[in-house]
Parts: structure tokens; C-alpha cells; sequence
């Protein structure tokens, strides 16, 4: 009998973990950086947002994940010469609902001025999905700002 319990637990739990999945949120690239990174959602079994995975497409070797709580007090995605260029921060995410996101970046490294915008990440019933300025958005391109050649910031930032 207890056997059985046990086969049921271990059934139970696997099934679970099916369920559970990456929902790709937003792909971001920049002209001062090679590559494509990609901002996932990892999403359990009750659809709630548990974690933030970022990738990178050129290398299967970068992934790093964040606890969705960790928005409170801020996830640093890049970081280049120990300056936190991009950081997400979130005052009101909600693992069901999702929440307002600030997207804090470093616009000049030289006068370390910082810029921000607002985006939304929400559960639009199938899926999650990013907002900005209500509309859907699904890729971010950070624009470089340069001095004598040299990246220092982010110039702009474009949704689409």
C-alpha cells in the first residue's frame, strides 16, 4: 500500500512540473552589446509568475534566474564594469495579476544620470504578456550612447 501512495506522490508531482513552463516576455538587443537576450517569465502550474530567466541566445550556457519577489527591491540585468546598467524593479508585482515595472538604465556612465520607464506585466488570461503605454509590446532595443567611440549609456530605449 504504501507503495502505491508513494507512485501516486511521485505522479503527482511530475505532472505538476509538466505544467510548468517559460513564457517569453521580451527580447532585448542593443547596438552597444553582441547578442540577443531574452526576458522569460517561469510560470507554474496556476500560471503565476515565479521567476524572471534571462538568456542569452548565443550562449546555452548564460541563465540566470530571479525570484519574481526579488522586484522589490530591484533585479540588475546587465551590469558591465561593475555598473548596474538595466535594473527592473516593481513596487506592486503580484505572482497572479503582474504589476507595474520600472525599467531603470544607465544613461551615462560619465555623470552616472539614470533614465526610467514604465512598462506592465500582466496575465492576459492565455498567456503573459508585457505592456507599454497599454499596448502589447514583445522586443526592447537599447540605442548606445557613445563618447570618442566608446559606449558610456543608453541613449533611448524602443518598444515594439
Amino acid at each position: 500500500m504504501k507503495n502505491w501512495i508513494v507512485l501516486i506522490l511521485l505522479a503527482l508531482s511530475f505532472s505538476t512540473s509538466l505544467h510548468a513552463k517559460e513564457q517569453r516576455l521580451l527580447t532585448v538587443t542593443s547596438d552597444g552589446l553582441d547578442g540577443t537576450l531574452d526576458l522569460s517569465a517561469f510560470v507554474d502550474s496556476e500560471d503565476r509568475a515565479v521567476k524572471l530567466i534571462l538568456t542569452k541566445r548565443e550562449d546555452r550556457n548564460y541563465r540566470r534566474e530571479f525570484p519574481a519577489a526579488e522586484l522589490k527591491r530591484g533585479i540588475v540585468i546587465l551590469e558591465i564594469s561593475g555598473q548596474n546598467v538595466v535594473i527592473l524593479r516593481s513596487g506592486d508585482f503580484d505572482l497572479t495579476r503582474g504589476g507595474h515595472v520600472v525599467v531603470d538604465y544607465l544613461s551615462s556612465g560619465v555623470t552616472k544620470s539614470r533614465q526610467q520607464m514604465e512598462l506592465e506585466v500582466e496575465h492576459d488570461g492565455r498567456s503573459w504578456v508585457v505592456l507599454h503605454r497599454g499596448g502589447k509590446i514583445t522586443s526592447m532595443f537599447m540605442k548606445a550612447r557613445t563618447l570618442f567611440g566608446k559606449t558610456v549609456g543608453i541613449s533611448g530605449v524602443q518598444m515594439k
